[in-house]
């Protein structure tokens, strides 16, 4: 406590750490806190990520894979199973060693790495910042220039900058997950469950890490949810996996909203979830995080190339991430708001047009903005419906 660094990050996740490990590659004195006292647990992910979002930053590391995807399957309310073949479509990974390593690499480049450190107030001025912290029963402040908000869904860092307005309840989507063991589980393809029934306004998962285990878990909106998640998850294991066993539970929430725009100011970023950047139709944001990190990390070395720590120099943070991922991920949020207003009818009707595209395919990508479009325009029922939702 006292101390003084040129850029603090707070939250040691992939966005933090990616952001930390890159302003210390800038040569700038990096402090990066985050408030467990073990990164990377407890896990509160499917821990699936695609091939690119992965290796665009990193080679894979053996110990970091659980198993690889190399297709997945559609199921609908009434039983109508659409399957993706495409081998290289991504990884789960194990993210409690993910997220470690993330943080070691950040670590080894020369960040300074505090655990159990918590965030509990933020001061701005025109000549630095102060993140008042706490650890070990006793507050202090630590200084510096440039503050990164990495603290995740309905970010404290960003609310105290004055970034964040709440989440519109259909914008959030609560979850509940298991570790579960059982012998059915089929290696190398992830599975999707949708239907009103199942997890209205969302969708479950089955996530295959193999030896018998998976993630199993779903999503739903709260405004269309009639129990807790977990109510629904235990419904869907029971009906679909009969006898398998929990290993551990998580619970959590993510944001399912529009980019957050403005996403920085005065000598503030967030990155991440703080910045809204999970997918809004599907939920995943391992590699948005990494993305977003790294855009992060370059806007923080020209600001002090310049010596300009103002909104205006930070804002080259936005444009890249507009530029990069920005106009698809307002088109998956303007997908997510069509799939919210969907009958059990009607996603069965996507689950057909679905099998219809990819029966016999062995494909090398999916692209989410093309098989959306097919599906409404396969539809009279869904172009009407998504008219003033998705430009056709």
């Amino acid at each position: 406590m006292g101390e003084k660094f040129d850029v603090i990050v707070v939250g040691a996740g992939p966005a933090g750490s990616s952001t930390a490990k890159g302003c210390v590659e800038a040569g700038l004195e990096t402090l990066l806190i985050e408030r467990r006292s073990q990164i990377g647990i407890p896990v509160n992910c499917a821990e699936g990520i695609d091939t690119k979002g992965l290796e665009d930053h990193f080679p894979p590391h053996p110990s970091w894979i659980a198993s690889r995807v190399e297709g997945g399957r559609l199921y609908g309310p009434n039983g109508v199973v659409a399957e993706v073949k495409h081998p290289r479509a991504g990884y789960i990974l194990e993210r409690a060693i993910f997220d470690r390593d993330l943080a070691a690499m950040a670590a080894r480049s020369g960040a300074a790495l505090w655990l159990g450190v918590e965030a509990v107030g933020l001061e701005i001025g025109e000549s630095g910042i102060e993140v008042r912290i706490r650890r070990d029963g006793k507050e202090g402040g630590v200084k510096g220039e440039v503050v990164v908000g990495a603290d995740g869904i309905g970010s404290r860092i960003g609310r105290w900058g004055g970034l964040l307005t709440p989440l519109a309840p259909n914008d959030i989507v609560c979850c509940c997950q298991y570790l579960l063991v059982h012998r059915n589980f089929l290696p190398g393809f992830v599975e999707f469950h949708i239907g009103n029934l199942i997890a209205p306004g969302g969708y479950a998962w089955v996530f295959p890490k193999g030896n018998g285990l998976a993630n199993v878990g779903l999503a739903l909106s709260p405004p269309k949810a009639q129990g807790a998640p977990k109510d629904y998850l235990d419904l869907f294991v029971a009906k679909t996996y009969p006898g398998a066993e929990a290993l551990g539970m998580t619970r959590g929430a993510v944001p399912t909203a529009k980019p957050l725009n403005p996403s920085f100011t005065h000598r503030l970023l967030v990155v991440g979830d703080a910045a809204r950047f999970a997918d809004p139709l599907s939920g995943a944001g391992i590699a948005n995080a990494l993305r977003s990190g790294r855009w992060a990390a370059k806007a923080i070395k020209e600001a002090f190339l310049e010596g300009d720590f103002s909104a205006n120099s930070l804002s080259r943070y936005e444009r890249r991430w507009k530029k990069g991922m920005g106009r698809e991920l307002n088109f998956r949020y303007r997908a997510k708001e069509v799939f919210l207003k969907l009958s059990d009818r009607e996603l069965d009707e996507v689950t057909h047009i679905v099998k219809e595209m990819f029966t016999g395919r062995v494909v090398g990508s999916i692209e989410v903005k093309r098989i959306v479009k097919g599906i409404i325009r396969s539809s009279p029922r869904l172009i009407r419906l998504a008219k003033h939702l998705i430009s056709i």
